[in-house]
């Protein structure tokens, strides 16, 4: 029975990203990115929030397909926009400052590790996902919002 449980939580978030990804094939130019873009940096913590105060096991998993759906249609928006708006002849230096996030993974696991072992896994989950909230709505206000008129 734990491993059926742990089976749906892991494969909920993949389910949440192919569903994502069909839904980003779908809509094609019909959405503007920058939109979505910001869409998906502010819901995918809100969700992940919402999952640590869940204490129902479906409402649980529902919540982990948006989180692994936000999470992938971010990295998938974010990277058509590179694609689109870099000059050519830069695209690669700047894919590969891009790909550098992957290493900074490391440093927000710590960050979360160490807000857990303080707060408890829930609390300190949902704190990081605060924390990743208001930094993303802050560069997105300065550089899309009212900052970004010097853009």
């Amino acid at each position: 029975m734990a491993l059926g449980v742990l089976s749906l939580c892991e494969a909920a978030p993949g389910l949440g990203a192919v569903v994502s990804l069909l839904f980003l094939a779908s809509v094609g130019e019909k959405w503007q990115k920058e939109f979505l873009l910001w869409l998906t940096a502010t819901v995918t913590p809100l969700f992940l929030m919402l999952f640590c105060l869940s204490r129902h096991f479906l409402l649980s998993i529902g919540l982990l397909a948006l989180v692994g759906g936000g999470q992938i249609a971010f990295r998938t928006i974010s990277r058509v926009i590179i694609q689109i708006e870099v000059p050519r002849d830069l695209l690669g230096r700047v894919m590969s400052v891009f790909v550098m996030d992957q290493g900074m993974r490391s440093v927000g696991s710590l960050v979360i590790g160490i807000f857990a072992s303080i707060f408890g896994a829930a609390l300190g989950l949902a704190l990081t996902s605060i924390v990743s909230l208001t930094l993303t709505s802050t560069l997105f206000y300065h550089f899309l919002g009212a900052g970004g008129k010097n853009r």
